[in-house]
């Protein structure tokens, strides 16, 4: 027995340990398999590192993106504000220019602002009036009359002058009677009209009217552009210091060489008072002291080409200039900074009203500033890119340019 245990039992423990040995050889080959799929994928580890860092960059694009809307909600709210300044700021001076107004100059303001309102009018003759400057018929066929007294010293209308007009109403067998005193009336004279046909036309109530009939001098257009079409007078050009071309509805004007300035302008006639407009956006990779903008008023005399500028800056500066023919300037209104220009790399719209002596200057809705000038010539109005010292080249595009003529309405 004993010689029979001991030659069985070696054969046991020898199958027992190749058991063993391809339990570990296949466990190894597994283990293999899973590190080779390891280093080919990522494991979960891994995943949830690239699953973090997607988390955290969405989270920063959201957080860029409602800056961006905080940004625009913002400039939007102060264009408004703006906007609205500046409407006040139009009432008050219009305001301020009825009470300054001659006495012919007041009748002939009421008789344009009753017509806008839909009424009949007829300036009576200077003398022999009866106290009558404008004879109306209203809208409904009603027989009414007016009234004008414009004191230069700004005395206040009496009671006994209301007395007198409310006579000369009765006369006439008039509907309504408009007493236009642009320096007001007298407490007393104010509480005497009550319950009486007739209407108290100081300054304010000529400029709230005025506000709501004549919200713009009167415009015609006469040349627009979107330059897709090249006989609209834009022409392109290929020249070693600039160059100038059409592309995908934008006019490009592009400048090569440092202190250079590219002016362009369509073909159009000469024009004194005007209202233009156009889109402006500078190239992305430009210098900050690049500058573009409109042109106008160019002549020639002699051999000098001189000529307006009004120009912005893509660091969001504009200025007003005379530039004559040796590329001297005359300052007329020196590089300010505003707030309403876009530096972000959009489109400006940029405008000029030109009036007579007026010169106005606005971008994006808002007027940035008036300019008095005295010199009144016609001229032509176009587009300019310059580049300054340091730029190794200046660009900008331009879209959708408006010529208007203005007709005042006085």
């Amino acid at each position: 027995m004993l010689g029979c245990w001991y030659t069985r039992q070696p054969y046991r423990f020898i199958e027992k340990a190749l058991l063993l040995y391809d339990e570990y050889l296949r466990r190894q080959k597994e283990r293999e398999e899973q590190e080779r799929q390891r280093r080919s994928s990522p494991g979960r580890g891994d995943w949830n590192v690239v699953g973090q860092k997607e988390r955290e960059e969405q989270e920063r694009q959201r957080h860029l993106e409602e800056i961006r809307r905080q940004r625009e909600d913002q400039h939007r709210r102060e264009l408004e504000a703006e906007r609205q300044r500046q409407r006040e700021f139009a009432y008050k001076s219009e305001v301020s220019r009825i009470k300054n107004l001659e006495p012919l100059e007041l009748e002939r303001y009421t008789a344009q602002l009753f017509e806008r309102m839909g009424f009949q009018c007829t300036l009576t003759p200077r003398t022999g009036d009866h106290g009558i400057d404008v004879r109306l018929m209203s809208p409904e066929g009603q027989k009414e009359i007016a009234q004008c007294k414009q004191w230069k010293s700004g005395k206040k209308i009496a009671e006994k002058d209301l007395r007198e007009f409310y006579g000369t109403l009765i006369d006439e067998k008039a509907s309504r009677g408009y007493y236009v005193a642009p320096h007001g009336f007298t407490t007393k004279a104010e509480e005497w009209t009550q319950g009486k046909p007739i209407v108290l036309a100081d300054a304010n109530w000529l400029g709230q009217k005025a506000r709501k009939f004549f919200p713009e001098p009167k415009r015609r257009l006469i040349f627009q552009s979107n330059f897709s079409n090249a006989a609209d007078g834009w022409y392109e050009n290929n020249a070693p210091d600039h160059r100038v071309f059409r592309r995908n509805g934008y006019y490009h004007v592009k400048v090569l060489i440092p202190e250079w300035e590219q002016c362009q302008h369509p073909k159009t006639n000469p024009i004194v008072d005007f209202f233009t407009q156009v889109d402006a956006q500078f190239a992305t990779n430009g210098s900050q002291t690049t500058e573009c903008g409109f042109i106008f008023r160019p002549k020639q005399v002699e051999q000098n080409f001189s000529y307006y500028r009004f120009g912005i800056t893509r660091s969001g500066y504009y200025a007003l200039h005379i530039v004559d023919g040796k590329n001297h300037r005359k300052c007329l209104l020196d590089y300010r900074f505003s707030k309403f220009l876009d530096v972000e790399g959009g489109f400006n719209t940029l405008t000029i009203q030109m009036t007579k002596q007026s010169i106005s200057l606005g971008v994006n809705g808002i007027t940035l500033a008036t300019v008095e000038d005295e010199e009144i010539s016609p001229g032509y109005v176009g587009l300019f890119v310059s580049a300054g010292r340091d730029n190794r080249f200046a660009e900008a595009r331009f879209r959708n340019f408006q010529l208007y003529s203005i007709e005042s309405i006085l």
